[in-house]
């Protein structure tokens, strides 16, 4: 069930999460033995990337004690994960909307892993879309293309009349742009280790070796991928 509820979601978007969570929970309660209820509910919670130990203790409460509606109980996780654009997004977004020379530099540069899971994703994909279909990159044409994200749609005007007088020259810009995209990779990086240790967790509570040293092995990687994006990054601080 917990594979089910994952396959074709991206538990990094809020709302996909809350969805799998409320998908998932009703399984868990109707496991009659509590020992079995309780290990099955925390194998979930890592599966789910459940990590907030209060979110966690009143899902488990609702669990325990029965409680039949779970609509809502997922929903909790979209408030408390509401997220805000990272510097180096705003930025990065900034600096390829005013700069048509750096737009083709840096997107072709781009893929889908540097901003999946971000959740200025969409802006990304229409800028990328515009760029291959030579769309003027004006407001309407971003609306079009965000249209079904409120989030972006909020956000792009922000973004359109954003001081970018500290982007004085083209290759001040460049080298903006640049370490900015390192660092959303360096996020991706800390992300994945961050998923990585609820893995190796249900892993070694399962006994599964051979999917031990698979984590291990991407984890090392990781680390190493880490490494070499840290120099080049600057520390960026979350917030609009």
């Amino acid at each position: 069930m917990i594979d089910q509820a994952i396959r074709d979601r991206n538990l990094h978007r809020p709302a996909e999460k809350a969805e799998a969570v409320e998908e998932v929970l009703p399984f868990v309660r109707a496991v009659s033995n509590r020992i079995q209820k309780r290990e099955y509910f925390d194998i979930a919670m890592d599966a789910l990337r459940v990590g907030d130990a209060s979110l966690r203790r009143e899902l488990w409460q609702s669990v325990r004690v029965g409680t039949t509606e779970t609509k809502g109980l997922g929903q909790k996780l979209v408030r408390r994960a509401e997220v805000k654009p990272t510097v180096a997004e705003k930025q990065l977004l900034v600096a390829l909307l005013i700069d048509e020379e750096l737009r083709h530099t840096i997107l072709s540069k781009l893929d889908s892993a540097d901003y999946d899971d971000l959740p200025t994703a969409s802006i990304f994909r229409a800028l990328i879309e515009m760029e291959e279909e030579g769309l003027d990159f004006d407001f309407n044409n971003l609306s079009k293309k965000t249209e079904n994200d409120t989030f972006a749609g909020a956000l792009l005007p922000m973004l359109l009349m954003s001081d970018s007088s500290h982007l004085a020259g083209p290759e001040d810009r460049r080298l903006a742009a640049e370490k900015c995209l390192d660092a959303l990779r360096l996020m991706t990086v800390n992300r994945r280790l961050s998923e990585l240790s609820a893995e190796i967790a249900s892993a070694e509570r399962n006994g599964d070796i051979a999917r031990l040293e698979q984590l291990a092995s991407e984890h090392l990687e990781l680390d190493r991928r880490r490494s070499a994006l840290r120099p080049n990054v600057e520390v960026m601080q979350t917030g609009v």
